[in-house]
């Protein structure tokens, strides 16, 4: 089992940044229905990581005099990985 996860962590750097998104999803998804004791803790943290996203939107946004929300400089900046 080693020996696999060493090869996937070495193809981790030839994924695009989408992909890489795309993999902690399934990985998340994975994580948060398996019946192990460690998705337990990953179902916690991605319940929690919701929390956190759902209380961050509901903060008011102040818009800039150049007519962009923080919320399009940050798309503009960072991107949009949803």
């Amino acid at each position: 089992m080693s020996a696999e996860i060493e090869k996937l962590l070495s193809e981790l750097p030839s994924l695009s940044p989408d992909e890489m998104v795309r993999l902690r999803q399934a990985i998340d998804r994975q994580l948060a229905q398996s019946p192990s004791a460690g998705a337990a803790n990953g179902s916690q943290r991605l319940q929690a990581l919701n929390r956190l996203r759902r209380e961050l939107s509901a903060l008011p946004v102040h818009n800039p005099a150049d007519g962009l929300s923080n919320r399009d400089h940050d798309r503009i900046v960072y991107g949009d990985d949803r």
